[in-house]
């Protein structure tokens, strides 16, 4: 099982998606009004001060992230893309220009190098796994830099490797060049990965779908040029690190409301949930149920806690497959947790729950050589009316786990609300 904690609420990115799609209209019209032709060189420096603060804002995310949220895919992406814009924006608009920009060689090399890396970066760090080791994530990510900057010598320095990649870019958005096709089929892949692996990376599917969609303006519209390529590369960096600015917030988030033992929501989040201060929908009808294990203690005592703690999180993880996208779970406190399930009422909230209840008896958690035979005593009651505190449900459904274990334990009883006298 994974160390990580399970999100129940999707969390793709569509903020990134958006902010990339704002961008790419905002270029779009610079480039159309003629951004900068009447003081090119002005221009070109201002573009300088972005892709350059960018690139390094963004590489120095990357390399900051990782203490923060261990992630392999934010570490690569931002430091990846920061060498790649680094690279492009300095050879583009740092180096003096010659009169036809459209007739260089080195900048038409260079930009083709820039997107071709850029969608490398892209494909290899949606594909790759969130979370591997420090040691390991530096490794590839220096080799993936490694890379990037060899390339991009080979190409500029060979004057045949140069001339054939500066006709490869100005063929780009003729439909009839391979390479159009080539970064258009990785572009999709690209999109279509982010949002079959990426639904709750915490915004990571968004900075690439929107990575993706900013840095094909520069070889779909039919009158690109070097220029609106140039504007995209130096912006895509601050893309990024809006992006990974964005996961760490969430990532923060979610520690917060998670419990790190059980990989499931805390009596933090639970209090929220409570107080009406969350996400969570709390409108009528909404099943509260309280999910106590039977005879805890005896495992702890018997097989120790190390014992106890693997049953917890086994258990937890087995009433969240069967709860979630249904409900959420929290851990209440000690060996008991919390359900809610929004818009059920009592006959669905019993059979929810009965097949929780089966789910935990079925199978003995093992642990080491040992196979723990494990129950629950479950109690819930349904919030039916807006007037009805939550608080109120929530003792309606305690009453009714003393009632399950009175009766014999391993099983789920239903409680009712009090009346107000």
């Amino acid at each position: 099982m994974s160390g990580r904690p399970h999100r129940d609420r999707g969390s793709w990115g569509v903020a990134s998606l958006v902010i990339g799609l704002l961008s790419a209209w905002a270029i779009w019209r610079m480039w159309n009004a003629g951004v900068g032709e009447a003081d090119p060189t002005g221009r070109d420096r201002i573009l300088v001060l972005i892709g350059l603060t960018g690139s390094l804002v963004t590489a120095w995310f990357g390399r900051a992230s990782y203490p923060r949220v261990h992630n392999f895919k934010i570490y690569a992406l931002s430091i990846g893309v920061g060498v790649v814009s680094l690279i492009s924006v300095v050879l583009l608009f740092g180096l003096p220009l010659v009169s036809d920009l459209t007739g260089s060689g080195v900048h038409a090399a260079a930009l083709f190098l820039g997107y071709s890396a850029v969608l490398a970066v892209l494909l290899l760090t949606v594909v790759a796994p969130e979370y591997v080791g420090y040691r390991l994530t530096v490794r590839l990510t220096t080799i993936l830099v490694t890379a990037v900057v060899g390339v991009f010598v080979v190409g500029l320095l060979l004057p045949a490797a140069r001339d054939l990649l500066a006709r490869q870019l100005l063929q780009l958005r003729d439909l009839q060049s391979t390479a159009f096709w080539v970064f258009s089929a990785v572009g999709v892949a690209v999109l279509l990965l982010s949002l079959f692996t990426e639904a709750h990376s915490f915004g990571i599917g968004g900075i690439h779908a929107g990575s993706v969609l900013l840095l094909s303006l520069g070889w779909l519209p039919s009158r690109g040029d070097l220029l609106l390529q140039g504007m995209v590369l130096a912006w895509m960096p601050v893309l990024v690190a809006i992006g990974t600015l964005n996961h760490w917030f969430q990532r923060l988030e979610n520690r917060a409301s998670y419990d790190p033992l059980l990989r499931i929501y805390n009596r933090g989040w639970c209090d929220q949930v409570l107080s009406e201060q969350s996400r969570l929908d709390t409108r009528p009808p909404l099943g509260i149920a309280l999910i106590d294990l039977d005879h805890f203690k005896q495992v702890n005592d018997t097989h120790g806690h190390d014992a106890g703690d693997t049953v917890l999180q086994e258990i937890a993880q087995r009433i969240r497959m069967h709860l979630v996208p249904r409900g959420s779970i929290a851990r209440y406190g000690g060996e008991e947790l919390i359900a809610f399930v929004p818009h059920a009422d009592e006959a669905e909230m019993r059979e929810l729950l009965e097949s929780v209840r089966g789910a935990v008896e079925a199978t003995p958690v093992r642990h080491k050589k040992t196979r723990i035979q494990v129950t629950c005593s479950i109690g819930f009651a349904i919030r039916t009316d807006r007037s009805q505190p939550l608080a109120a449900v929530l003792k309606a459904a305690d009453r009714a786990v003393y009632v399950a274990k009175d009766k014999g334990r391993n099983q789920v009883r239903a409680g009712r609300l009090r009346r107000k006298s």
